[in-house]
């Protein structure tokens, strides 16, 4: 379902409003909520304004969350210089940190051609995950032929496309 989400949404939205997006178009797909009831929901989320509280047996309270990262707090208003641009060809870093990693593993290694260039600051999830900082740097979309990563038995003309933070990749020799 995420294939479906447009990028700028997929950037932002997190790892939650990523997991809506995907619920909310299964769950109207099979034909169990209609798109208008979504929009309803959340035009009256919208329009209240507060938290819903959560019942707990104690008490009726509004959970907080000071650790919570707001959203759009994963990108920056603040100028940053891409390494690569749209037709570079970048090789994936084999990326294998202790701990937390965005960097979706089928494409390590793997070579490919940026085709959009996310040139605002992005904070860097490694980085962050660990305590070590926001580490801005820019998103590149890249694409990859299928061939590319699953091998000579993947069908040809197939391209996937991933977003990936800088970071993460290096120039193709």
């Amino acid at each position: 379902m995420l294939e479906l989400m447009d990028a700028a949404s997929y950037l932002t939205d997190g790892y939650y409003g990523r997991w809506l997006f995907a619920m909310e178009s299964i769950l109207t797909r099979k034909g169990v909520i209609s798109r208008d009831e979504v929009d309803q929901r959340v035009a009256d989320l919208e329009e209240n304004k507060r938290p819903r509280p959560v019942e707990t047996k104690e008490r009726n309270w509004p959970v907080p969350d000071e650790r919570r990262i707001p959203w759009g707090a994963w990108r920056k208003d603040v100028a940053v210089s891409p390494k690569f641009q749209v037709g570079a060809r970048v090789t994936v870093k084999n990326h294998q940190p202790a701990g937390h990693t965005r960097l979706t593993h089928f494409v390590r290694s793997k070579t490919g051609i940026v085709t959009i260039v996310n040139a605002q600051a992005w904070v860097l999830p490694d980085t962050r995950a660990h305590n070590a900082g926001e580490n801005l740097q820019p998103v590149y979309n890249v694409t990859f032929s299928a061939i590319e990563i699953w091998g000579d038995a993947a069908e040809p003309n197939v391209e996937i496309k991933v977003d990936l933070s800088e970071d993460y990749l290096e120039r193709a020799d």
